[in-house]
């Protein structure tokens, strides 16, 4: 009985625990490389994705954040986040395009997700990976500002993974 509610309570830890996964895949048409990291994390009990990525001749970040409310209108073309780095510098990043509104019903409420996509420069990524993040700075639709401690370690992580890439020093 002690093994089974062992492997119950491993089980639980593991399945609401974030994963996060760095791995490189051949497109099946172009057979070019593409680098990946792909992490899932919770800001105030809410389930956020974030998404790097080189796929020639871009390296793109992807962060889907959840908001608590039904939003109907998207967030423009852009749109500013702002990653504060471990040595205090400033980053400004700016959407590569709209964010629509993708509402989410279930059991606890209405929610709305929206995803930021950004295109980073090579050089970009060698700076956070190389100095580290300490806080990203989402716009909270309701009351100016959503910062994001998790958001950042992420955002570290990916860019370490994807700067230790062969397919990064051929971009």
């Amino acid at each position: 009985m002690k093994k089974l509610n062992l492997i119950t309570i491993s089980f639980f830890l593991f399945s609401f625990s974030s994963y996060s996964q760095c791995k490189t895949k051949t497109d099946a048409i172009t057979n070019e490389k593409i680098v990946s990291y792909a992490t899932d994390f919770r800001e105030n009990t809410l389930l956020n994705t974030m998404k790097m990525e080189i796929k020639k001749p871009e390296i793109t970040l992807d962060f889907s954040i959840t908001y608590k409310g039904a939003f109907e209108s998207s967030v423009p073309n852009g749109t500013e986040i702002v990653v504060k780095l471990s040595n205090n510098e400033i980053l400004k990043l700016k959407t590569s395009g709209d964010a629509k509104p993708r509402v989410i019903a279930d059991y606890s409420g209405v929610f709305t997700s929206f995803s930021y996509v950004f295109v980073l420069t090579k050089e970009m990524v060698t700076k956070i990976a190389s100095v580290g993040c300490e806080l990203v700075r989402f716009p909270d639709l309701k009351s100016g500002n959503l910062d994001s401690d998790k958001a950042a370690k992420h955002l570290g992580k990916g860019a370490k993974c994807l700067s230790e890439s062969p397919e990064f020093k051929l971009n």
